[in-house]
């Protein structure tokens, strides 16, 4: 799981099925929610950081084997750059 100001990433899979409404539902309340595979998680896909550049702009860091992970679709949900 990684927080940003306008995205949640998450691996639904992982959350036990009785709560996984529930908490999709929480975290997706003013964010963009990005789902990602329990194949995408073990190669570190939730494994974000929000950052800000130097001139304020938001920018998400993962590592290369979590970018990878990821579609073009999630990507993009971000909103920002992916460094």
């Amino acid at each position: 799981l990684s927080l940003g100001s306008r995205f949640a990433l998450v691996c639904a899979e992982a959350i036990a099925p009785a709560e996984r409404e529930q908490v999709l539902a929480a975290l997706g309340e003013g964010r963009e929610l990005v789902t990602v595979t329990f194949d995408q998680m073990e190669r570190f896909a939730c494994n974000a950081i929000e950052l800000r550049s130097r001139a304020g702009e938001p920018l998400v860091a993962l590592s290369t084997t979590a970018r990878d992970s990821l579609t073009a679709d999630q990507r993009e949900a971000f909103g920002c750059p992916i460094v």
